[in-house]
């Protein structure tokens, strides 16, 4: 009986093996599960940005246009560009003295007004990759940040006797910057999508951060012409405020330098080749 027991045993155990190594060597025994597709060699992507610094959501610390490009399996080349233009003009006359009994524009016949600003960068970085999963994709990202800025305002004002209030004041800042990052991307199933979260530091630096200003009035029989620079840096500090700020220099080096902590949710769009 243990003897019959112990081949039944046997013959079971066969059966099982047998059945087992039928169904692993099906053709459609899947032996990996893919949660994503890993860009290749080769592979743009298009990369959006959102910053949260100083304890709020910015944009305008971001380039509007990003792009990567796979280098190779685990270094990635990225850079962003960003272009910002704001214009407003305002030209008009004033033949009704009675419209603006009072302030600057009481004797005005003639008011030309102008603003506008600009702001360009460029944004020239690398990242390096440490795992090829398919999945999570950890890595550490060096960026640098250049570009110019500036601004320009111009108020004219004439008046119907005469006399006359001109004023420009202009500003051109050189910036540059270096930026950290440690991030993470997660690749979404089979579609060419990749979201994730980089966290570092932020730096920059602007050179020549001053405004030019060139001042002409006439008064009855007396002109005057102002020409002087003041700075445009943005310090908390009230001897700084009261002793710089409101001060003309005829000649001025100003210069200014920050770095910020924080992170930024990323979201990619993979290409093709």
């Amino acid at each position: 009986m243990k003897k019959l027991k112990l081949i039944s045993l046997l013959v079971l155990t066969l059966v099982s093996l047998a059945s087992f190594a039928q169904i692993s060597t099906r053709s459609d025994d899947p032996s990996t599960f893919h949660f994503g597709t890993r860009p290749q060699v080769g592979t743009i992507a298009y990369t959006y940005y959102l910053d949260y610094t100083s304890g709020n959501f910015n944009l305008s610390n971001d380039p509007i246009i990003n792009f990567l490009y796979y280098y190779s399996n685990d270094l990635v080349i990225r850079g962003g560009l960003k272009l910002k233009n704001d214009r407003l003009t305002a030209n008009g006359t004033i033949s009704d003295t009675t419209l603006n009994p009072i302030g600057l524009m009481q004797d005005a016949s003639k008011v030309q007004y102008q603003n506008a600003s600009h702001e360009h960068s460029l944004y020239i970085g690398i990242e390096k990759h440490f795992l090829g999963s398919n999945f999570l994709d950890p890595y550490v990202a060096v960026e640098i940040p250049l570009g110019v800025s500036g601004n320009t305002n111009v108020m004219d004002v004439d008046d119907r006797n005469g006399n006359y209030n001109h004023s420009s004041a202009t500003s051109n800042s050189f910036m540059y910057g270096l930026n950290g990052y440690l991030g993470i991307q997660a690749f979404i199933a089979d579609l060419p999508i990749a979201v994730g979260f980089e966290w570092g530091f932020m730096s920059r630096g602007y050179l020549f951060d001053r405004t030019h200003n060139i001042v002409d009035t006439k008064a009855g029989a007396v002109t005057t012409s102002q020409n002087f620079y003041t700075s445009n840096l943005d310090a908390t500090d009230p001897a700084y405020t009261a002793e710089v700020a409101n001060t003309n220099f005829s000649k001025l080096n100003s210069r200014s330098f920050s770095i910020d902590n924080g992170w930024r949710f990323k979201a990619c769009y993979f290409f093709g080749k």
